[in-house]
């Protein structure tokens, strides 16, 4: 059963994280447009729509590198911290290094089709 629960336990983690990071990415944008109506009609939101997965995926990606579902966080110290906010940090460099290069790329291919 000990194994079970680890595994269901690393599970549940996992679905918050992914909560989390999409509402962040998600409300960001909101607040940055003032509302629905100006959000939904950004093209930030188009680029949001198709970069989400990603974005979800390198996350869970570096926070399971960083071992955060094998961390026992009841006994959560300094080092814990300090790997949170190296993954946190990390993530956010490869996030905007991906979109940036998603981006340049794609601006480049519309110059180059026109």
């Amino acid at each position: 059963m000990g194994k079970i629960n680890k595994i269901l336990r690393a599970i549940g983690l996992v679905l918050i994280d992914v909560f989390i990071v999409f509402f962040s990415y998600v409300f960001s944008l909101f607040l940055r447009y003032d509302g629905v109506s100006e959000f939904v009609e950004s093209v930030y939101f188009s680029y949001l729509v198709h970069a989400l997965p990603l974005i979800l995926l390198l996350y869970i990606v570096v926070f399971a590198i960083m071992s955060f579902y094998r961390t026992i966080w009841h006994y959560a110290g300094i080092v814990e911290i300090a790997k949170v906010a190296f993954a946190s940090f990390a993530g956010t460099i490869f996030v905007f290094g991906i979109l940036f290069c998603y981006a340049a790329f794609k601006g480049t291919l519309k110059e180059q089709l026109a």
